[in-house]
């Protein structure tokens, strides 16, 4: 398969990354150019040029995709999958109803890109669709997790873990500054003790003394 990404920020370099299709970056200016080296189907500042995929993901952000939509639609094949991964924005319905013969998806991700490209966990979730496209985009994006699911609830998850993940992190940042230890310790617990145990709690692989917490705190 041919896989279009419309967007060279931080996402598109998350799902080029991610994919091991024969690839295409469409943008004006990708924030990391280098980063694209390898697309095997060039780089591209024309949105049409995505007719000549099987597959367009959408990282741009939510302002700018009705535009791009616009751009896209007229020109792509019958059966060409549109996935549209901007969290604040939904393709509408009249847009559905005016090119039935593309596969027009949501796919947000339940997660982050800086997460992503730290190696941490994500996952994408789907509007529904039939196997066979979802399996065409699972064999698009190897790299991540997919499943058809409650994209629209992603919003919600994903503020709340962010809220969650803040509070910690801001709580600890004032008990040990307060207790006169250096910044630079307080954000190398954070940026890397924090994230690791969260991993080994949520693979069940804590030691003795992290499931002594979880215990007292359930």
């Amino acid at each position: 398969m041919k896989f279009a990404i419309i967007g060279g920020g931080q996402l598109g370099q998350q799902l080029f990354n991610a994919s091991s299709c024969q690839r295409m970056i469409i943008d004006t200016r990708p924030q990391c150019p280098e980063c694209f080296a390898k697309a095997e189907l060039g780089y591209s500042n024309d949105l049409k040029d995505a007719a000549k995929c099987d597959v367009v993901a959408l990282a741009v952000p939510p302002a700018a995709c009705q535009s791009v939509m616009d751009a896209i639609c007229p020109v792509l094949p019958a059966g060409t999958i549109v996935l549209d991964f901007p969290t604040k924005w939904q393709i509408p319905q009249e847009m559905r109803a005016a090119y039935p013969q593309l596969k027009l998806m949501e796919s947000k991700l339940l997660g982050s890109a800086v997460g992503l490209s730290k190696g941490l966990e994500a996952l994408v979730l789907l509007s529904q669709a039939d196997e066979e496209t979802v399996q065409k985009v699972k064999d698009c994006l190897p790299g991540l997790n997919v499943a058809v699911g409650q994209w629209d609830k992603v919003p919600y998850l994903n503020s709340e873990a962010s809220r969650a993940a803040l509070v910690a992190a801001v709580e600890l940042e004032k008990k040990l500054l307060g207790e006169g230890y250096e910044e630079e310790v307080v954000k190398s617990l954070i940026g890397g003790l924090m994230p690791g145990i969260l991993v080994s709690y949520r693979n069940d692989t804590l030691g003795g003394f992290g499931k002594e917490i979880v215990k007292s705190l359930k």
